[in-house]
């Protein structure tokens, strides 16, 4: 067996069908061996039928051998994301939620050669709408970008495992990665650089799959989009 090169860490709410999209695309179009992928599944009780948390757990074990899972008793996104990230041990941490969509055929051993080549740069993500072609990315398979996403990005699992426990629960996740002199945190984020992959295109090869379901649900995020919350 090869050795664990990838965990990838998953915040989900009771959505399976969603969850059974995602999988399906990115083990078809990414994550194929799955000897060197372990999942790391974060599973809110909030969504549809709490019934339905059954299903998940079987999807989660039909696309991947190696898998944990946490069912936290009161949801909250932050805590998601920080209990997913404390869990890492890989390399590398893909940061997968569960309401995305691949496209088109990735090679994760580029973005894993890219990462491994330049010290400073510390993430990687899919491309969610076209960047437009450059020579950079011509040249390097890669833009820089000045923040860091969760869309779904590949790290350097020292720089998540760092973070995480700077994390303030209280706040949504994705502004606390933004570089700043105010708190430790964003002082140590600014040490690092980010970037966009697009080897394999400049277009978009992610969709947001999520906000259909959102739509037709009586659960939105308001608040920092941070919590579900019942629609008025």
């Amino acid at each position: 067996m090869n050795k664990l090169l990838v965990d990838i860490c998953m915040t989900a709410t009771i959505r399976h069908l969603l969850l059974e999209e995602t999988l399906k695309s990115f083990t078809e179009k990414m994550l194929k061996d799955k000897s060197i992928y372990r999942l790391i599944l974060n599973i809110d009780p909030i969504g549809e039928k709490l019934k339905r948390i059954g299903a998940m757990k079987e999807i989660a074990h039909k696309y991947f051998d190696n898998v944990i899972i946490n069912q936290p008793e009161v949801p909250g996104f932050t805590k998601a994301v920080q209990w997913c990230w404390s869990q890492t041990a890989a390399p590398f941490v893909f940061h997968l939620e569960d309401d995305w969509k691949l496209l088109i055929d990735i090679d994760i051993n580029n973005m894993l050669q890219i990462l491994n080549q330049y010290e400073k740069l510390v993430s990687l993500r899919l491309n969610k709408e076209k960047t437009g072609e450059s020579k950079h990315s011509n040249q390097y398979g890669f833009i820089y970008s000045p923040k860091i996403s969760l869309n779904p990005t590949i790290f350097k699992g020292d720089f998540l495992r760092t973070v995480a426990p700077m994390m303030d629960l209280q706040f949504n996740p994705e502004k606390q990665l933004r570089p700043s002199h105010s708190t430790e945190r964003g002082k140590y984020i600014l040490k690092f650089q980010h970037g966009i992959y697009t080897r394999e295109s400049t277009n978009r090869v992610v969709l947001d799959i999520g906000r259909k379901w959102m739509d037709k649900s009586k659960y939105t995020k308001k608040t920092g989009f941070m919590n579900w919350e019942l629609k008025s």
